[in-house]
């Protein structure tokens, strides 16, 4: 009976410390969101306004800064990425004088309405950057312009990677690319003479007047991954202003680009959807930079064979098989 007792009031006693942690994390957010946090006004009229902002590192000066994309639930989707390819991104920073960031990107509705579990996680880890903005598939190009716009305020870089957080990265591969690349560069797998779905039930679909239906999409880099060249990036973020948004973040970029007469140079080791990198290494193993459409539970298992030191690299049995069967139907799921 005692020892029940004893155990009762230090679980009462960790609960009660645990809620004024809470506590305290949240009253130092409301003291923050009243701080101007950009070191100057953002190029972009679509930027919006930053809510969260993680502890910048001492040093401003870095080789790549990565985005991903993410939203407020995908919790299990940002511990996935933390427990592969982020790791890579720590090793590269020990082992070289050049250095690499990673942020999560991700929307609150409002900007005194962040949601208590994601605001903690913030704090953890320093690895996220919260904005005041509605989050949904329509908001992805205000969100990708935040987060290049915030990576223009606070970093120099010679490199920006934008990607999502459902997408494996192979690192050491995309320094590799980078080693001759300028950074007068857009980097990405080169999309051209697509046409927009009419398939309603895909979230990607772009509305177009039924008298424009053959209307084709100018040339772009998918969102699973590209890479925007420092000397470029300002000239994009300030010709933002000047294109009208789309639901479609990687068209809506191609637009931007694509005004600029920037090219889009081929990178063929991106890969926007799994199944396309499996059925791939199911003939030889493929060279890759980034594989998308990743469930946590896949990005984890991807990871496990591709970083191995015995090579076995390619997919697990399980997922080659689901690709395969996909391939034959004619379908795509991302489980």
């Amino acid at each position: 009976f005692l020892s029940t007792c004893v155990l009762f009031f230090e679980y009462r006693d960790l609960r009660m410390r645990t809620a004024a942690y809470r506590a305290s994390l949240l009253s130092e957010h409301k003291n923050q969101i009243s701080e101007v946090y950009r070191p100057y006004p953002p190029i972009s009229q679509y930027s919006a306004d930053i809510v969260f902002k993680p502890r910048l590192q001492n040093s401003p000066d870095y080789r790549l800064v990565v985005v991903s994309l993410s939203a407020g639930a995908y919790y299990k989707r940002r511990s996935a990425v933390r427990s592969t390819w982020y790791k890579q991104i720590n090793s590269w920073n020990l082992r070289h004088k050049t250095k690499l960031m990673h942020y999560f990107v991700c929307f609150t509705p409002q900007r005194t309405a962040v949601n208590d579990d994601l605001l903690i996680e913030a704090q953890q880890y320093q690895d996220i950057i919260i904005f005041a903005e509605r989050d949904n598939y329509s908001s992805l190009p205000v969100q990708t312009i935040s987060a290049l716009d915030f990576v223009h305020s606070y970093f120099r870089t010679d490199f920006v990677l934008k990607t999502d957080d459902d997408s494996l990265v192979n690192v050491d591969g995309v320094m590799r690319k980078l080693e001759n690349s300028e950074r007068d560069m857009f980097i990405g797998r080169n999309y051209e003479h697509r046409t927009p779905s009419s398939d309603g039930q895909k979230a990607w679909v772009r509305k177009y007047h039924p008298d424009q239906e053959k209307l084709e999409f100018p040339a772009f880099a998918p969102g699973a991954g590209y890479i925007i060249g420092s000397s470029i990036l300002p000239n994009i973020l300030q010709q933002t202003n000047l294109v009208e948004l789309t639901d479609a973040e990687d068209v809506y970029m191609g637009e931007v680009v694509g005004q600029l007469d920037i090219n889009i140079t081929p990178a063929p080791g991106i890969f926007p959807v799994w199944q396309d990198f499996c059925n791939r290494a199911a003939l030889r193993s493929p060279h890759w930079l980034i594989i998308h459409w990743l469930d946590p539970e896949r990005m984890v298992r991807f990871w496990e064979r591709l970083s191995s030191p015995s090579g076995q690299g390619g997919c697990h049995k399980k997922d080659l098989a689901r690709a395969q069967r996909q391939a034959k139907q004619g379908t795509l799921s991302r489980n």
